[in-house]
């Protein structure tokens, strides 16, 4: 994480309430690393809208990751490609074509 925050952009985009979340992060001493960190009563699809409208991102070249259905429901709200993160050993809650990885660190952004 520690060279991938510096060439791309990212963000977190929780159910958890939009205070909390932020003091989450902080309290972690992960906001370095994230653009921006946002929490309900927003829902996650419209999150993902007003960043990618905001910041002027092209929608094609977002990825949205997650770990739970409304994460994946989030991301077709948006209009984006989604990845799921299913941990090794845990049956996937995903449509059967959502492509899935078990480690974040290791099975993806190692290869960046």
């Amino acid at each position: 994480m520690e060279r991938r925050y510096k060439i791309i952009d990212l963000y977190v985009v929780s159910g958890t309430p939009h205070a909390e979340i932020q003091l989450i992060v902080k309290r972690r001493n992960m906001g370095k690393y994230f653009k921006g960190v946002f929490g309900s009563p927003e829902t996650k699809g419209s999150i993902a809208r007003r960043i990618i409208s905001e910041r002027g991102y092209d929608p094609e070249k977002v990825l949205f990751i997650g770990d739970s259905l409304t994460d994946y429901r989030g991301a077709k709200e948006a209009h984006l490609k989604f990845l799921g993160r299913v941990p090794k050993g845990t049956e996937s809650i995903f449509p059967e074509d959502v492509i899935i990885i078990t480690d974040f660190f290791y099975g993806f952004i190692k290869n960046i």
